[in-house]
């Protein structure tokens, strides 16, 4: 007797930016929706298959889950009509920056209580990623998460997800609070 079973799964993902000024002004943005591309299948799998731990998928590369945050600048277009975002894109359109994602910037909430950290893994992972004063000055207008075979090297890895969203003129002056929510859902 042969079982098959098909599993509908689905990644669902949302975000939030808290700039911090100088004088110690807050402002907090609202939750926004962002898209999970294609390469988001490819980290998952690759993490299930164990890529980069066990023979013989551990060569030549290292391969990791979701590593670095990367910024761009995307195009001045934009701020008048943002673009479809297609799934299968594998880069942002302008990287310029890109921010290693420590253990410390990650950790599993409860979405059944609101989002309150949990111990254990649970099917939403939160990244937390603070862009300091002296971190990707510039336009920014597009960010995405990369992981796979994702290094320090610009458009480099596996794209996780990817947002286009108002211009902010990043400067010295201003420190980011960037969060990322990604639920893995079972509908």
């Amino acid at each position: 007797m042969t079982f098959r079973e098909n599993l509908n799964f689905r990644i669902a993902g949302q975000w939030k930016d808290t700039l911090i000024y100088p004088d110690g002004r807050k402002v907090e943005g609202k939750w926004s929706p962002n898209q999970i591309q294609n390469g988001a299948a490819l980290i998952v799998a690759g993490l299930a298959g164990r890529v980069g731990e066990i023979a013989p998928h551990n060569a030549p590369i290292p391969f990791t889950g979701i590593s670095y945050m990367a910024i761009g600048s995307g195009l001045v277009g934009w701020d008048t009509v943002a673009p479809a975002q297609p799934k299968t894109d594998l880069v942002l359109e302008t990287e310029y920056f890109r921010k290693s994602i420590g253990a410390a910037d990650m950790q599993f909430v409860d979405p059944t209580t609101p989002f309150a950290p949990s111990a254990l893994p649970t099917r939403c992972l939160e990244v937390a990623v603070t862009l300091m004063p002296s971190e990707a000055n510039g336009a920014m207008r597009e960010f995405a998460l990369f992981g796979g075979s994702a290094g320090p090297t610009l458009d480099s890895g596996e794209i996780f997800n990817w947002v286009i969203h108002p211009l902010i003129n990043k400067d010295t002056t201003l420190t980011i609070n960037r969060v990322i929510r990604l639920t893995f859902l079972n509908p």
